[in-house]
């Protein structure tokens, strides 16, 4: 196996590695180092083939020993050498293709960076109150109309229909966010009634002659039960996704797992995101800065699937380390700021009320069931500076967050049926992998 072949053979278990097994960095710049190399190598083989083909058949005969007499002379060539450039040719042509998968799966965020995304979906939902996430980057007063609906008839928890003789109410009216947010803003309607079902459209009011007005989206959801009341609760969670992984040549990267979330939709009350909603990391780390970070919610929230499950399921979220870096551990330090503002905008003001100004920790309840979910990264004990110390002074949640849980428990504790408790890391001492020792809580 020459050089040429030998580091093709390279590209391709780097490339296929980062396309449908893990997206990690390393692969895709050793990979980025060396297609070039094998794709110049494998052109000047075949490029050297061809001519040596054609040098063959364009050969001088040999003069005939008798100038009178007829000459024949045979030649024989290898079959198996003819179709040598046809293999390399398509060798070289499948190459070209998975290396092309590679640029389009690392670099879309930056290609197609999805400025004019619009988003409309549930945040928290409370009895009385839901929180609706917008990101609109146009001009127009923005305004929300809502309705009551009503179960389907005979299909329990699975869809709505509008209710007899409820008209349209009007929310009021609002300015448009601003490119300081990157276009977001979020909401709420109050005033609603426990465990009833509504309807909500997003209207822009156009600045124009006719003063035309537009629906920018709709969604449906289900007010939660009164505090205490006995409830049913049917609720999705998740973690880590990345758009288009594993990897499916595609004009629109999709969030598999929500697509594949969809088909158990119908009747959820709400859904659980626990982080890794993006990967700033992975699997190229393209800034610092919150414009990086804003480009790859934009990226997840563009997907087919994401649109479709937000728009009929509410979703909270947490994060985790790859909103920020992997492993995060360095609490307040550059990025986490400006990974955090974007966090916020689309991600972390739509979730329930905050324990406290300024932090990502909240519980909330929904009827009789009580939720709490912790930041477990900007608080943590960091990885150079505990080794020394006693394992009673390291600390996953921090003194004030403990604080505020370990009083959460006791409110709750003869309120509540059942507790959920939100963990963005793996918290049993049974999940194990390369660094488990250090970043679970394991560790």
């Amino acid at each position: 196996m020459d050089v040429g072949t030998a580091l093709s053979v390279l590209h391709l278990m780097l490339a296929s590695f980062a396309l449908w097994v893990v997206p990690i960095h390393p692969a895709v710049i050793l990979d980025l180092a060396v297609f070039p190399v094998a794709l110049a190598l494998q052109l000047r083989s075949l490029v050297s083939t061809w001519r040596g083909g054609a040098s063959a058949d364009r050969a001088p005969q040999p003069p005939a020993a008798d100038a009178g007499a007829a000459s024949t002379v045979a030649v024989r060539r290898d079959p198996r050498a003819a179709r040598l450039p046809r293999v390399r040719a398509v060798f070289l042509a499948v190459q070209v293709a998975v290396f092309a998968m590679l640029v389009d799966f690392v670099f879309r965020p930056l290609v197609a960076p999805a400025e004019d995304l619009v988003v409309f979906r549930p945040g928290y939902v409370s009895h009385d109150t839901a929180r609706l996430h917008i990101r609109y980057p146009d001009r127009g007063t923005l305004e929300l109309r809502y309705r009551v609906l009503a179960p389907l008839q005979g299909a329990e928890g699975a869809g709505w229909e509008p209710a007899d003789n409820t008209p349209w109410e009007s929310a009021g009216e609002f300015a448009p966010p601003t490119s300081e947010t990157d276009f977001t803003v979020t909401t709420a309607l109050s005033n609603l009634q426990p465990s009833t079902g509504y309807l909500v459209e997003l209207h822009s009011r156009q600045a124009t002659l006719q003063a035309a007005t537009v629906r920018l989206g709709s969604v449906e959801f289900r007010t939660a039960p009164r505090p205490g009341s006995p409830t049913r609760l049917r609720f999705g969670s998740g973690s880590c996704i990345m758009p288009n992984f594993p990897y499916r040549p595609s004009w629109t990267a999709d969030v598999y797992g929500f697509e594949n979330m969809l088909a158990h939709s119908d009747g959820l009350d709400m859904f659980l995101f626990m982080g890794d909603f993006i990967y700033a990391d992975l699997p190229m780390y393209f800034g610092p800065s919150a414009s990086d970070y804003r480009r790859l919610y934009r990226r997840v929230y563009t997907a087919p699937s994401t649109r479709r499950l937000l728009r009929k399921v509410p979703m909270m979220h947490v994060y985790d380390d790859h909103e920020i870096k992997n492993n995060w551990h360095s609490q307040d330090q550059p990025p986490m700021a400006n990974a955090m503002t974007a966090f916020n905008e689309y991600n972390g003001r739509p979730n329930p009320p905050a324990a406290a100004p300024g932090v990502a920790y909240y519980n909330f309840t929904h009827g009789n069931i009580a939720f709490y979910a912790w930041d477990t990264r900007r608080y943590r004990t960091r990885w150079e500076t505990d080794g020394d110390a006693d394992a009673s002074e390291r600390s996953m949640l921090g003194a004030a967050q403990k604080q505020h849980f370990m009083q959460w428990l006791r409110d709750v504790n003869h309120t509540a049926a059942v507790k959920f408790v939100v963990s963005s890391v793996p918290v049993t001492t049974a999940w194990t992998n390369i660094d488990s020792s250090q970043d679970t809580w394991r560790g």
